[in-house]
């Protein structure tokens, strides 16, 4: 699915599921998918992480 995150959030996700950037840019502001807050950050593509056992 497609979430608006900012980097710190990023981060968190990251550890359980596969990122895969789909917009950034220099100033670009969004509303946070995760905490809600207004910062700076990214459109990315998360999908949840295929174990490879």
């Amino acid at each position: 699915m497609k979430q608006d995150l900012c980097g710190a959030c990023l981060a968190q996700v990251r550890a359980d599921h596969e990122i895969k950037l789909l917009t950034r840019g220099v100033g670009n502001k969004i509303t946070c998918a995760k905490c809600g807050r207004r910062r700076y950050g990214g459109t990315y593509e998360v999908t949840k992480r295929e174990d490879k056992r």
